[in-house]
């Protein structure tokens, strides 16, 4: 037999890391691919691979180990050593009695005989009566076990079902935390019972679709309540539902909170420029100007990768303004005024240039450019535009031109 341990190179109270180790060790040093044609590595080899197959498996392993201890021990057949001075009883059969013969063997007294008598029924109907008695025992046992187990089972359902009927109290009552404190605790003791989950999810949908009516109902206080306990319980947060908060907050004069809610939504759609005019716009009814020029310029950038992305670099030479969206317009003209408002006159001038590209027909740019040019001391860049506004029809610019061009 194999001596796994020797093979390893371990004695037998190796632990398994001990053996885990080795093999590693010498499977790698007698692997095939590191001695290629090598029959001694080869059957080294295998013989590693059987030794930790067994030594590795806890229960191979306890079993190797008690066949293998036994087999250490001496048990082939040992020949008798005959020698002239053993004792008589401990000499062999043919030296003790002469030649083989039946008549010269010893006679043996026969063995006795086991009788069955009264005593042996009467353990065995002892035996059997006890083992009827524990059956019986058992089995009651069982039977009783089941009954408190159907009786407690019949109980947690009256509990839970009194949460259930309590969660949807709440509920109705517009007690949301309460609603949902009992259902997570539902969830929580339960995991594998999906109908929770179910009731949680039925009730946020309850809850957004009542915010979503108070929303389209003007009702925007109560929309505020429900929508922002709607996405307090939605796992994936719906933008949709930022938004609509933003609108209730901007329709209530909370500009601060409705510029919260749409800044949250800004944040992960940075490409719509719609919204972020509308946060410039709502700080622009706090008065606030510096934030306000920042989300315009954030409209701006926007606006110019879309373009070079479609048309490259030089999108201004190619770019038809009739095929562009009217909020771009609105963009400029918007950042126009705020720069100038804010003494950024060459920044206004250039905005008030896009917006009259994107809107020919947008006849007090002209005016609101020459007043930029004006501003830095280009008076005849001035000119020129308070003369295509007088040409446009704005009579009242006949004082400034005069005053200023000299006709």
């Amino acid at each position: 037999m194999k001596d796994y341990y020797q093979i390893l190179g371990l004695n037998k109270e190796a632990t398994s890391d001990d053996i885990k180790s080795a093999y590693k060790t010498l499977a790698l040093k007698y692997h095939p691919d590191r001695n290629e044609g090598s029959a001694f590595a080869e059957e080294q080899f295998k013989n590693i691979n059987e030794a930790y197959q067994t030594l590795s498996d806890s229960y191979k392993k306890e079993k190797y180990d008690l066949v293998f201890q036994y087999g250490k021990k001496s048990t082939g057949y040992q020949p008798y050593q005959t020698y002239t001075g053993a004792p008589k009883h401990e000499r062999p059969y043919y030296q003790k009695y002469g030649k083989f013969d039946w008549r010269n063997t010893p006679r043996y007294a026969k063995a006795n005989v086991y009788k069955i008598d009264k005593n042996y029924y009467r353990m065995m109907r002892l035996t059997i009566g006890a083992l009827l008695v524990v059956s019986v025992v058992i089995t009651c046992g069982n039977v009783i076990n089941d009954h408190y187990a159907e009786q407690r089972a019949i109980k947690e359902a009256r509990v839970i079902q009194n949460k259930l009927q309590l969660a949807e109290v709440h509920f109705t009552g517009h007690e949301y935390d309460s609603t949902f404190q009992i259902i997570m605790g539902l969830i929580k003791k339960y995991p594998a019972e999906a109908s929770y989950s179910r009731y949680r999810s039925e009730y946020v949908e309850k809850i957004h679709k009542r915010g979503v009516n108070f929303f389209h109902q003007r009702d925007y206080v109560n929309a505020i309540h429900e929508l922002n306990m709607a996405k307090t319980y939605i796992s994936n947060q719906d933008l949709n539902i930022w938004y609509m908060i933003g609108e209730c907050h901007e329709a209530i004069g909370s500009y601060q909170k409705a510029i919260h809610a749409l800044d949250y939504v800004f944040i992960r759609e940075s490409t719509d420029i719609v919204l972020a005019l509308r946060i410039g716009d709502l700080y622009l009814k706090m008065n606030d100007k510096l934030n306000a020029l920042s989300y315009y310029s954030s409209a701006k950038n926007i606006f110019k990768d879309r373009q070079s992305n479609i048309y490259g670099k030089a999108f201004e030479l190619v770019v038809k303004p009739e095929q562009l969206d009217t909020s771009y317009f609105h963009l400029f003209k918007k950042r126009g005024r705020l720069n100038y408002d804010l003494a950024n006159y060459e920044e206004a001038s250039t905005d008030y240039n896009w917006a009259i590209f994107l809107n020919p027909a947008y006849d007090e740019g002209f005016e609101q450019r020459a007043e930029c040019w004006h501003k830095m001391g280009n008076s005849y860049r001035a000119c020129l535009d308070w003369n295509e506004a007088y040409q446009r029809g704005n009579r009242s610019l006949v004082d400034k031109i005069r005053q200023y061009c000299g006709s």
